[in-house]
Parts: C-alpha cells; sequence; structure tokens
C-alpha cells in the first residue's frame, strides 16, 4: 500500500521481511500521488470525495501466476484499501494493524 507519499515508505520493510521469511515474493506494483495523511485530513475534518483522490495505479504489471496480497499497516476507515482493491480486483486485503476496535467485526460463541 502506498503511503501519503505516493509509494510504500516504512512498511516496505516490512513487506521484504515477511517475503524473506515466507519465500512470497514482493512485487512492489502499486502508487499513489502524494497527498497529506489520511491522519492529518481526518483531524482537520476533511471528508474524502472519492477513491480518486488516492490516484492509485499500476506501475508494473502484477505477474499471472501470483495472487496479489495488498498489505497496509494500519487501517481505520478502509478508505485507502477500497481504493486499492478498486485498482487490482483481484487482490486479497491484509493489515497489520487497526486504529479503531469499530472495524473489528463482532465474534459470537455459542
Amino acid at each position: 500500500m502506498p503511503s501519503h507519499l505516493g509509494f510504500a515508505t516504512d512498511t516496505l520493510g516490512i513487506y521484504n521481511e515477511i517475503s524473506s521469511l515466507t519465500g512470497i515474493p514482493v512485487v512492489n506494483a502499486l502508487r499513489g500521488k502524494e497527498r497529506e495523511s489520511m491522519y492529518h485530513l481526518k483531524q482537520n475534518g476533511i471528508v474524502i470525495p472519492d477513491p480518486s483522490f488516492f490516484g492509485f495505479h499500476l506501475v508494473v504489471d502484477i505477474p499471472a501466476d501470483l495472487t496479489p496480497v495488498i498489505v497496509d499497516n494500519v487501517i481505520a476507515t478502509g478508505l485507502t484499501m477500497n481504493a486499492a482493491l478498486g485498482v487490482v480486483q483481484s487482490a486479497t486485503p491484509c493489515l497489520l494493524a487497526h486504529d479503531r476496535m469499530a472495524i473489528i467485526p463482532k465474534i459470537v460463541v455459542t
């Protein structure tokens, strides 16, 4: 997942470590436009108009023999992940952290 700078930054190291442990290749294919961070936008009460705000696009093709996984370091609203999934529709989302309990579905034990 690209950061607000438009490309994967700190999280790329996490992905590379996961790759070294699992053998799963990293294809750093998704880019976006440089923008204000979601944290600052939320602090200033700015609402994202639509997914095109992020400017996500592929810069390399994803090999046909790979199942893409979009890894995001944190999910609060799902806006960036949903925008990324709009570009890589066959991808599986993967999150490393969340900042709201509200996004975790309730598990009912019967």
